[in-house]
């Protein structure tokens, strides 16, 4: 399913896909394993929730199982968004190896796959009339 965090009106080449999940970053200024949060996803980019007063250097890795062992995704910082519970940091993957490419795309394949619904078992209802005192 394509996220809608965006602002109306903006329009990406590439969808991208809710994820909401815990990753680590790496990188200049950071700690060894500084949690953030894996808000939406594409084969381009991401946008991650960091905690308040957390901040992103320019280059990052982004801590994240794809191929069944945790793999490091290098991307850039191109905008931080002050939220009320933290930042927004939209950014955009450098060079993918081939191997971490098709395992993104698997990645994103399962988040595009449409969910199954379960239509829940009938249940009856019992309706009691109002009766003032």
């Amino acid at each position: 399913m394509a996220t809608t965090l965006f602002r109306s009106g903006e329009r990406r080449r590439i969808p991208r896909h809710q994820a909401w999940q815990p990753v680590t970053l790496a990188g200049p200024g950071l700690r060894e394993r500084e949690p953030a949060t894996l808000l939406d996803i594409s084969g381009a980019g991401a946008l991650l929730k960091l905690a308040p007063g957390q901040h992103a250097p320019r280059t990052l890795g982004i801590r994240l199982r794809l191929t069944g062992k945790e793999d490091i995704l290098t991307a850039t910082v191109l905008t931080t968004e002050p939220s009320w519970n933290g930042n927004l940091v939209h950014v955009r993957f450098d060079a993918l190896t081939p191997a971490l490419a098709d395992a993104l795309s698997a990645f994103l394949a399962e988040r595009e796959a449409p969910a199954v619904r379960t239509e829940p078992a009938a249940v009856s209802a019992r309706v009691i009339p109002f009766r003032p005192r």
